[in-house]
């Protein structure tokens, strides 16, 4: 699923969802365990592609994830700068629990090339719709098609810190947060620690009167 991995998540021969995690299916009762930093990489692609949001019987599908343990972006040689989980075309409605614990280090952006993201799954070739942006870019409804249906009592980030995180844009008009850039949900108990929002010099809020 990173570069130069020559399968795609969808084709590739006898995988399971859960080995992107370090366990679980994904349910409220058994959700996807995060506790490496891969494990939230492989969040952050699965959702900019959409894999979580694809219906079932004519209702978006959520999805559980919970902490499994701190998580230090920054602990390998690996340059963990992520998209944001959720953006306007696939947000994230799923279930986020941090069971208190924290995420440290973490780089988010919205470009790729030097100096911004370049690690990433080798079936994106560019960047789109990411011009809102946060450790969760998009969260809740926003502009989802008005045919499908989902619990927003289920739609919720909870429960964690984030530390030491940078969030990025190199877009002249963006929404910009640290925990989130857009919010239709509940999003409660998100400590902020030492963190910032770099942008460029001149740039403007990304139109208020967004509809969901």
């Amino acid at each position: 699923f990173e570069t130069n991995n020559k399968g795609d998540f969808a084709g590739g021969t006898g995988y399971t969802a859960s080995a992107y995690f370090a366990g679980g299916n994904g349910s409220s009762a058994t959700p996807y365990i995060i506790n490496q930093p891969v494990h939230l990489y492989n969040l952050a692609w699965l959702q900019y592609l959409g894999f979580f949001n694809k219906t079932e019987n004519g209702a978006y599908k959520q999805t559980y994830f919970v902490l499994g343990s701190d998580v230090d972006m920054s602990s390998s040689t690996i340059n963990w700068t992520l998209p944001p989980i959720g953006t306007s075309n696939n947000p994230f409605i799923g279930n986020f629990d941090g069971k208190g614990y924290t995420i440290s280090n973490l780089v988010v952006d919205n470009s790729l090339g030097d100096g911004h993201i370049t690690r990433k799954p080798s079936t994106v070739d560019a960047i789109s719709g990411v011009n809102i942006v946060g450790t969760f870019g998009v969260v809740g409804a926003y502009n989802l098609n008005s045919s499908y249906t989902y619990s927003s009592a289920t739609n919720a980030v909870k429960n964690v810190t984030l530390s030491n995180v940078e969030v990025k844009t190199s877009l002249s008009s963006s929404l910009i947060g640290i925990a989130a850039g857009y919010v239709n949900a509940a999003i409660t108990d998100v400590g902020i620690l030492s963190s910032k929002v770099t942008i460029n010099s001149g740039a403007a809020a990304l139109d208020s009167t967004l509809t969901s």
